[in-house]
């Protein structure tokens, strides 16, 4: 494909075409997946660490420590009791903020 091919607005480009309860439903299923896969292990690969910790914990304190946004997904992530443990415990053991960030701004 060459870049003149390429959309050039965001209505061709496609943006925005999931309705909200397209978004959750999305959401949730990707949620799952990662409860799933990490099931009642510390970490998702093994007994230490890993990249992918990282990346769950990146996206997952955004839902589960901060209060600065809400969203349906946002509480939806709060059900997964591995997933709110795991953020819990990878934030307590890298970072020296209290582990509590829900506070109201």
């Amino acid at each position: 494909r060459d870049l003149h091919s390429f959309p050039t607005s965001p209505s061709s480009a496609r943006l925005g075409r999931h309705s909200d309860a397209e978004i959750l439903d999305i959401g949730t299923k990707d949620l799952t997946a990662l409860s799933d896969f990490l099931s009642d292990k510390a970490y998702f690969l093994g007994d230490k660490p890993s990249s992918l910790d990282a990346v769950a914990y990146g996206a997952l304190a955004q839902m589960i420590l901060l209060n600065r946004f809400k969203a349906p997904i946002f509480e939806k992530a709060q059900t997964y009791e591995n997933l709110v443990a795991f953020t819990k415990r990878i934030h307590a053991q890298y970072f020296t903020e209290p582990t509590d960030l829900k506070k109201s701004e």
